[in-house]
């Protein structure tokens, strides 16, 4: 049968290029049980609620503040080691509208436990309200994807490899919020 071609999108392409280095991480899904009864109680009790999104950042830095194994990262260069960051810087996933496609898109919060709840709030609304290109990482991301899939798949292996760029560009953490969207 006869379709037609359809030219893969920036948002797309860059999703695909994180899939493929996503591929030779090793991954153990871990599941908890936590009483969260008092956090929402707290959370409640506020004139403006906190997104659950900032609540589980913040808690997240701190005890990366506590654990340095959670600021740690394998990478490659110039030979394979775990190098260890000093500070966090979250990576969070949003969901934007982009050239009337959905586009996933990263932005960076470094050393997000020196903010309070209401900061963080604050950053990952502006994420997720500004318009695109005015948000800088978002603008990156979309120039980068424009480069042939060489260029990118290089630039993207070496920001993940080259230890001291490497949370920069991706984080020492990742956080991706769509348990809005019904997943658990």
């Amino acid at each position: 049968m006869r379709g037609r071609a359809i030219k893969l999108s920036a948002p797309r392409r860059l999703v695909g290029d994180l899939m493929r280095f996503s591929i030779g991480v090793p991954r153990v899904a871990v599941q908890r049980q936590m009483n969260l009864g008092p956090l929402v109680r707290a959370r409640m009790a506020q004139q403006t609620r906190p997104s659950w999104t900032a609540i589980f950042l913040k808690g997240y830095a701190l005890l990366a503040l506590e654990m340095p194994e959670l600021r740690r990262a394998y990478v490659k260069l110039p030979w394979p080691q775990l190098y260890e960051y000093p500070a966090s810087v979250a990576s969070i996933a949003h969901e934007r509208e982009y050239d009337g496609e959905p586009a996933v898109l990263l932005s960076c919060i470094k050393c997000p436990e020196r903010y309070s709840i209401t900061e963080l709030e604050g950053s990952i609304h502006a994420a997720r309200s500004r318009p695109i290109l005015e948000v800088p990482e978002f603008r990156r991301a979309l120039r980068m994807a424009a480069a042939p899939a060489p260029v990118r798949w290089l630039l993207m292996w070496l920001g993940l490899n080259i230890a001291r760029q490497r949370a920069n560009y991706f984080g020492t953490f990742q956080l991706s919020v769509y348990s809005g969207l019904g997943a658990e």
